[in-house]
């Protein structure tokens, strides 16, 4: 019994390191450009629909619901700037439809 739970305590303190560190470079500019991408989705959503507008206050919204994946970009946490970039990409992408 003792050997399961010590590898089991190996094994999550190993899956912990794997899943929580920062995200690369190319991880983080990927995930970007997929906002973006989300953003300019979304701006059609609003486009096609008659009484709907995009504008800050409905992309911001949709950011919320939308970009609840953001990989960390610290260990184990998102920076307020990096909170702030995908914010921005998203919301600058769904209110013009480009990015």
């Amino acid at each position: 019994m003792q050997n399961k739970i010590k590898n089991f305590s190996i094994a999550a303190i190993a899956s912990l390191l794997t899943c929580s560190c920062a995200a690369s470079y190319d991880t983080k500019s990927s995930y970007l450009t997929e906002v973006a991408q989300r953003g300019v989705e979304t701006n059609k959503l609003f486009e096609d629909q008659e009484d709907s507008e995009a504008n800050l206050e409905v992309c911001t919204d949709a950011h919320t619901a939308l970009n609840k994946d953001q990989p960390n970009d610290k260990f184990l946490e998102k920076s307020k700037e990096w909170r702030n970039l995908i914010e921005e990409t998203f919301v600058s992408a769904c209110i013009t439809g480009r990015y």
